[in-house]
């Protein structure tokens, strides 16, 4: 029997077994970075609305029956919203949130202004 054979195919194993397990932990890493990065916009846009008194504009920007001469904050606070649906698309697109939830938070945004009622 051959133990130097044996030891190098249990070392193999082992080293195999440590780069599938470092993998699994980056991508779960990966995967809160992006939920926290998520939250964290979504925080400073609901900081932006408080603060700037925008609660009755959005409602207004995003409904389909009202017509709205856009201004300057307007398209900054869309921005902002955007840039934070965008990163949630991109999150679940690569697999590091939950499609479900990304998809829930797409519709529970976009619904509104497309006059659209979700069962």
């Amino acid at each position: 029997m051959n133990w130097s054979l044996i030891f190098s195919g249990i070392e193999s194993i082992g080293t195999v077994s440590i780069a599938v397990l470092v993998f699994i932990e980056a991508r779960r890493i990966r995967s809160v970075e992006w939920l926290t990065k998520s939250h964290e916009m979504w925080q400073a846009f609901n900081l932006a609305v408080i603060e700037n008194d925008w609660t009755d504009r959005f409602i207004d920007i995003s409904s389909p029956d009202v017509v709205v001469e856009f201004q300057k904050e307007d398209l900054c606070f869309m921005y902002m919203y955007l840039n934070v649906l965008h990163v949630e698309y991109e999150a679940a697109k690569k697999r590091l949130i939950s499609a479900d939830y990304a998809t829930e938070t797409l519709v529970d945004s976009l619904a509104p202004s497309l006059d659209i009622v979700i069962m």
